[in-house]
């Protein structure tokens, strides 16, 4: 099911990255939803569709296909989860939009979740509530059910998240790429039967521990100089004669 009327966001812009043309895949609506804050937004992209200070960077996402990279920054102690939804259509001119199917490879990591369904708007509960769980996920909890909800060929629609806990100091990057190609690990497939054609969905987390960190290689060679420092007292006090 589509949407005949836009949805709109909250403030900043959308940013169109240096993506390889793909004509034939279209992006027809994407959302985030970190820590409880959502946003929406509704093909055409316009300014004012990113979350202002959300800590999400377009810069690597091109908003015509919806292939690309988009991370979120996050910080603060607790509990966080970030969950992205997109609304992708591939061959729609040639073929429509309602014969294709999703798939899941792989297993998801700790903290990931994800879902694919068909894109419908109403009450959660049914074929169709994808969109209704990722705009409804909070900072505790991912409610995506890590279920395929429509194996026939139908309106396909993928979303991802990603859970995790923060000490104080600690920075985590999320990473959502979509991709014409095929990746190694754990993600989902949106494919066009007819032209054979897929999308490819992955995510990843990254923290960055608070404090300096000393490299192992560093630690190494400063307790090879303490050995070394160590003999050389030794020597200078019991090899003399």
């Amino acid at each position: 099911m589509k949407r005949v009327t836009a949805v709109s966001g909250v403030a900043a812009a959308l940013l169109v990255g240096a993506c390889g043309a793909h004509a034939q895949v279209s992006l027809e609506e994407v959302a985030l939803n970190i820590d409880g804050t959502f946003g929406d937004f509704f093909k055409p992209f316009t300014g004012g569709d990113v979350p202002h200070g959300s800590g999400a960077s377009f810069a690597g996402f091109n908003v015509n296909t919806g292939l690309g990279t988009i991370k979120i920054s996050i910080s603060g102690a607790g509990s966080h989860t970030v969950v992205s939804f997109f609304d992708h259509d591939i061959d729609l001119n040639p073929n429509g939009y309602i014969n294709e199917v999703g798939s899941s490879h792989g297993s998801a990591a700790a903290g990931q979740s994800w879902e694919i369904d068909e894109p419908g708007f109403g009450a959660k509960g049914y074929t169709g509530d994808i969109f209704g769980h990722a705009k409804d996920s909070t900072a505790a909890a991912s409610l995506l059910d890590n279920l395929v909800g429509t194996t026939d060929p139908d309106d396909v629609s993928l979303a991802m998240g990603e859970s995790f806990v923060l000490g104080a100091g600690d920075v985590a990057t999320v990473t959502f790429n979509l991709s014409a190609t095929a990746p190694s690990g754990f993600y989902l497939e949106q494919n066009d039967p007819d032209s054979g054609k897929s999308i490819f969905f992955t995510a990843n987390l990254a923290i960055r521990p608070s404090g300096p960190s000393v490299p192992e290689t560093g630690a190494t060679l400063a307790a090879l100089m303490m050995a070394l420092a160590g003999l050389a007292v030794f020597n200078y006090k019991f090899g003399r004669v």
